[in-house]
């Protein structure tokens, strides 16, 4: 039961909430191949974190992803990249943040 705990212990400081939330301040579709996104990051991190965002064309597919570096902090963190895409977007997304690593 010991080892249990600890390894249940183990599996959530290294996946667990870090109280971490990724969201799109905005974006806006450059071209047929590329849109912006602003995004921002905050909350308490204690490991650096790994934050997807995407962007999906018309008929709701995925057509562009990246992933950003985030490091480790308190602070609120804004940050713009430029996505390429397959085909024209109409959205631009976070996918989700996860400690990097």
């Amino acid at each position: 039961m010991v080892a249990g705990l600890a390894i249940a212990g183990k599996l959530y400081s290294t996946y667990g909430d870090d109280h971490v939330e990724g969201r799109v301040l905005r974006y806006s579709v450059v071209s047929d191949r590329e849109v912006r996104i602003e995004f921002e990051i905050s909350g308490s991190r204690e490991t650096p974190m790994k934050c997807a965002v995407r962007s999906r064309g018309k008929d709701g597919s995925e057509v562009g992803r990246t992933e950003l570096t985030v490091p480790e902090g308190d602070s609120v963190v804004t940050q713009t990249v430029t996505l390429a895409t397959s085909q024209r977007a109409v959205s631009g997304e976070s996918g989700g943040c996860a400690p990097a690593g």
